[in-house]
C-alpha cells in the first residue's frame, strides 16, 4: 500500500512538473510566473531518483516545441533530433541531483541548497551551456529592473514556496511553532511584496525618463528560409541581393542604424565584402551603419557567428560582434564539417554601444541561457 501511494505521489509530481515547464515556457510571459513553484516539487520528493524523473519531466514540457526547431539543423533526421533532445533533457534533469537532500526542514538550508543548485545548471558546464528552461528566468519578471538583487529576492521567494510546501506535507513539523511559522510567513510575504513594488515602479519610472534610443533605428525581420554554408552558389548570390535591396531601401528611407537576424547573409568571406562594397559606400555616405548577421568564415571549416558592421562604423563600438556560445551540435559542434566558434571571454560580454547608448545583444543560442545575459549586465565598459 505504501509503495502505491509513493508511485501515486511521483506520478502526480511529475505532472505537476510538466504542466508547470508546458504553461510556464509555452504561453507567453504570464506563464513565467509558475516557474517559481517548481522548488516545491524538488524539495518534496522522497527520493533522490524521484527528483530526477521530476525534473526530467519539467524540462519535457518546457522543451517539446524544440523539436520542430531541430529540422533547421538536422532536416529529416528526427531519430537525430529526438535522440539530442532526450539526451539534453536527461543532462539538465541531473543538474538538479548533488544538492538535494530528503528531509529538509530548515528555511535557510533548503535557500542555501537551492541557491547552489541554480549556480550549477546556470554557471557550470555542461549544464550552463545547455541550459534551457531555466527556472532564474522568471526573476526578470518578478522583479523588473533589479538586477542581481531581484535573482537572489527570486532565489528566496522560490525557497519560501518550497519551505511551505515542505511544512504542509509534515503538518507544521514540531520543530517549528505554529506562531513562528506564521509570523515569518508575514514578514516574508509583506517583504518581498513591497520588494515586487518597489523595483517595477522604478523600471516603471526608469523606461519613462530614458531618451528614444530607438530613434532612427529598425530591425528587418526576413523570411528568407534557411541557409547552410556550401549550397548552391547562385542561391547565396539571390540572397545577397535581396538583402542589399532592402538595405538600400532602408536607407533612403533615413534609418541610421538598420539590424538583421543572425546568419541571415550567410557565409561571410572577401567575396561577400566586395559583393557589399556599393551598399557599404552608400551607407557611409549616409552616416548609417547596418548590422548583418553572417558566417564570418575563419577557416576551412571554423566560423563565427557574428553581426558584421557595414557602413559608419564608428556608430558601433565593435566592427564585429561574435555570439558566445551558438546552439549545441546544431551549431557550435567541434567534430562536425562545420562549427561555429565558441567565444566565450570577459572581453565578448554583449555590451555594444551605437552611437554611444549601451545595448546588450544576445545571439542564437545566448537567449536560451543566463550567464550571458547577468555577463552583459555586470560588463563595466564605458563607450
Amino acid at each position: 500500500m505504501k509503495k502505491d501511494v509513493i508511485n501515486i505521489s511521483l506520478a502526480a509530481a511529475c505532472c505537476a512538473s510538466f504542466m508547470i515547464g508546458l504553461i510556464g515556457w509555452n504561453t507567453g510571459i504570464n506563464g513565467f510566473y509558475l516557474l517559481a513553484f517548481l522548488p516545491c516539487l524538488w524539495v518534496a520528493a522522497r527520493y533522490r531518483l524521484h527528483v530526477f524523473f521530476i525534473m526530467l519531466a519539467y524540462y519535457a514540457g518546457a522543451s517539446h516545441d524544440l523539436l520542430r526547431g531541430a529540422e533547421n539543423y538536422f532536416g529529416q533526421d528526427t531519430i537525430k533530433a529526438y535522440f539530442l533532445w532526450y539526451l539534453n533533457n536527461l543532462i539538465l534533469a541531473s543538474g538538479w541531483l548533488p544538492f538535494w537532500k530528503e528531509g529538509i526542514t530548515r528555511f535557510w538550508e533548503i535557500f542555501i541548497r537551492l541557491t547552489l543548485t541554480f549556480i550549477l545548471i546556470s554557471f557550470i558546464p555542461p549544464f550552463s551551456f545547455l541550459g534551457i528552461a531555466n527556472p532564474l528566468t522568471a526573476s526578470g519578471l518578478y522583479f523588473s529592473g533589479a538586477g542581481i538583487g531581484g535573482i537572489l529576492i527570486y532565489v528566496y521567494l522560490s525557497t519560501l514556496f518550497a519551505y511551505f510546501a515542505v511544512s504542509v506535507k509534515r503538518e507544521f513539523f514540531p520543530c517549528v511553532s505554529r506562531k513562528i511559522l506564521k509570523r515569518f510567513s508575514i514578514c516574508s510575504v509583506l517583504f518581498i511584496s513591497l520588494f515586487i513594488f518597489v523595483t517595477n515602479i522604478h523600471a516603471v519610472v526608469q523606461k519613462d525618463n530614458r531618451p528614444d534610443i530607438y530613434k532612427g533605428r529598425i530591425v528587418i525581420p526576413t523570411e528568407l528560409g534557411n541557409i547552410e554554408i556550401g549550397t548552391i552558389f547562385y542561391k547565396d548570390y539571390e540572397r545577397h541581393l535581396k538583402l542589399k535591396s532592402i538595405v538600400e531601401q532602408r536607407i533612403k528611407e533615413g534609418f541610421k542604424v538598420i539590424i538583421f537576424p543572425e546568419m541571415v547573409a550567410g557565409k561571410w568571406t572577401e567575396v561577400e565584402k566586395d559583393l557589399w562594397r556599393d551598399v557599404e559606400n552608400l551607407a557611409e555616405k549616409n552616416n548609417t551603419a547596418v548590422l548583418l548577421g553572417v558566417k564570418n568564415v575563419i577557416s576551412g571549416r571554423k566560423y563565427d557567428n557574428a553581426l558584421v558592421v557595414i557602413g559608419k562604423k564608428e556608430l558601433i563600438s565593435r566592427a564585429l560582434i561574435k555570439s558566445r556560445i551558438s546552439a549545441p551540435i546544431g551549431s557550435w559542434n567541434p567534430f562536425g564539417r562545420w562549427s561555429a566558434t565558441l567565444n566565450v571571454s570577459p572581453e565578448n560580454n554583449g555590451l555594444v554601444f551605437i552611437d554611444g547608448e549601451p545595448s546588450a545583444f544576445l545571439i542564437c543560442y545566448e537567449q536560451m541561457l543566463i550567464w550571458p545575459v547577468l555577463q552583459t549586465m555586470t560588463a563595466k565598459e564605458k563607450p
